[in-house]
């Protein structure tokens, strides 16, 4: 199934990315986005793998490392699966 991504959901990737740099280091930085975008794949090949977000039926929610990867199953005549945001643990936005 194809992937999009929206721009809040690449903005928390970037986030995650530079608060592990921040307070880690570059290959913990990048072994985290690693699986994050490994399993946004997964989601592609498997989009029931997450968690129904029960206000928002249409959206669900997987988390990673203790990160939330929240996306939404667009069935239209192509089905596709829209990445809508990637928050950081312990972030509500």
């Amino acid at each position: 199934m194809k992937l999009f991504f929206s721009k809040k959901a690449e903005l928390g990737l970037e986030k995650i990315f530079d608060h592990v740099i921040r307070n880690f280091n570059q290959e913990q930085a990048q072994l985290v986005r690693d699986e994050l975008v490994s399993t946004i794949f997964k989601i592609g090949e498997f989009p029931e793998l997450g968690a129904k977000i029960a206000a928002q039926a249409d959206k669900r929610v997987l988390f990673v490392a203790g990160n939330a990867i929240i996306y939404e199953i667009v069935l239209q005549a192509e089905p596709f699966i829209v990445i809508r945001n990637i928050r950081p643990r312990g972030s509500k936005s």
